[in-house]
């Protein structure tokens, strides 16, 4: 009998594991597929031109989000060097915590696909030249350094 990831991690949750959440990965929203998992914004804003519900990415009539693993907007506009938008995120993700962030994850509806596939947009190849300019990246490092769980990154290319 197949049990349901979401049944197990919110039981796994109310007994005591503060941290669970259901399985994670990252991928750019330009690469990402429906079948990787459910798709979860962890950006201020959504892809433009997109009308949900869209079979491609939800359902829903809203985008599946994260926010608060969101850089805020003055992380852009005052153009930061990539080793001090690193440092400010792990301190903004420090600040959070854990438990707070895994809340927020177990929050997030899945559309029955058990992973959650956390969004932003930097593609591969960005990300191949300059990684600590990718949050969806520093965060997946953090949080495999703090819970153990790993966050793989998938790619179509």
């Amino acid at each position: 009998m197949e049990t349901d990831p979401q049944t197990t991690l919110i039981t796994r949750a109310a007994a005591g594991d503060r941290y669970a959440t259901p399985p994670l990965a990252t991928c750019s929203y330009f690469e990402y597929k429906r079948a990787m998992g459910s798709a979860v914004r962890i950006t201020l804003g959504a892809p433009r031109g997109i009308s949900l519900p869209d079979p491609r990415w939800t359902e829903l009539s809203r985008w599946p989000s994260a926010t608060i693993l969101a850089p805020g907007r003055d992380y852009f506009r005052k153009g930061l060097p990539s080793d001090q938008f690193r440092d400010r995120y792990l301190a903004d993700l420090e600040q959070r915590g854990v438990e707070a962030i895994a809340v927020a994850l177990r929050a997030v509806p899945d559309d029955g696909s058990g992973q959650l596939v956390l969004l932003c947009f930097e593609n591969a190849a960005e990300i191949a030249v300059d990684p600590w300019r990718c949050h969806r990246r520093i965060f997946a490092e953090w949080w495999e350094t703090k819970t153990g769980q790993r966050v793989p990154e998938l790619t179509t290319t």
